[in-house]
């Protein structure tokens, strides 16, 4: 990693959304971790207790599948009549391509998720990346922006996708609108599912302060690199840094089309529910495309 790459430093650790729980465990609760054979002290309380996708339960998980089913094919329709008003993308229309390295940090919180927990501090991967505005209004107006990262993993390329949100909780799960990709935060609103459980990726802005208009982003990010840090955390949970990543203006046509489901982090699981609600959508209108 280049001696200019940033110093870590988590601002967000000062609000008290991002504070791990204090409270004491409920009878519940330790009940649960005893039937699953750990035990949770006076002092603990599990990341899953105020997690808003309680894991375990199957018949309501069953019931928001059938029904993800359903709206999912009703917006894959939709999806498909939209590129007749605004080909060839219904959303994030307006694209910046981007090119960088993800490089992991030292860490000692695991996330359950390979890809995050298995390579070494120090260690890099190429990725590539799109800049977009969700809705498409023209800056500097606010919009949704989003950040796609196409990682090169040894299982192949594995796709991010990151929305402009909050970082505290229920910030987290909201779209939030901006005019500038930087400073900000990005996250990916719905949780993995992993073998330790549901792990939601932020990154966050590091600098530089970005403008808004697509001609200056180009050129500012032909000058310097943007820094962004990666983090994990529970649904509820405080975050945990394991990556930084930097990412300069690409020089090619914005072609990458981002599909996160399809192309999965190693290690990491998309929830059946949302699954059935957003893949019908997304495999619609990359079928258009071609």
């Amino acid at each position: 990693m280049s001696e200019n790459t940033p110093h870590h430093r988590d601002t967000d650790d000062a609000h008290a959304d991002d504070a791990p729980p204090t409270d004491a465990a409920s009878d519940e609760v330790k009940a649960d971790a005893a039937r699953a054979g750990d035990e949770v002290s006076d002092g603990e309380v599990s990341d899953d207790e105020d997690d808003p996708f309680p894991p375990g339960t199957v018949d309501h998980a069953s019931l928001m599948g059938r029904g993800s089913a359903v709206v999912g094919r009703a917006f894959a329709l939709v999806f498909l009549g939209v590129p007749r008003v605004r080909h060839p993308r219904p959303i994030h229309p307006r694209g910046f391509p981007l090119t960088g390295s993800v490089h992991w940090m030292p860490r000692n919180t695991r996330s359950g998720i390979r890809w995050i927990d298995d390579p070494a501090a120090g260690e890099s991967q190429p990725l590539a990346g799109r800049l977009s505005r969700s809705i498409g209004l023209p800056a500097p107006l606010p919009d949704v922006i989003g950040l796609a990262l196409r990682v090169q993993t040894p299982e192949g390329p594995a796709d991010i996708e990151l929305a402009a949100t909050g970082s505290g909780v229920p910030l987290r799960f909201t779209l939030l609108l901006r005019s500038r990709p930087s400073p900000g935060v990005y996250g990916t609103l719905v949780p993995y599912e992993s073998d330790q459980g549901r792990v939601m990726v932020r990154a966050r802005s590091l600098g530089p302060r970005l403008p808004a208009r697509m001609s200056e982003l180009h050129r500012t990010l032909r000058r310097t690199a943007w820094w962004v840090e990666l983090s994990h955390a529970t649904p509820a949970g405080p975050w945990h840094p394991f990556a930084l990543v930097d990412l300069r203006a690409a020089g090619s046509p914005d072609v990458m089309r981002a599909d996160a489901g399809r192309r999965l982090i190693p290690g990491a699981r998309m929830p059946a529910w949302f699954e059935a609600l957003r893949q019908p959508s997304y495999d619609a209108v990359q079928r258009g495309d071609r």
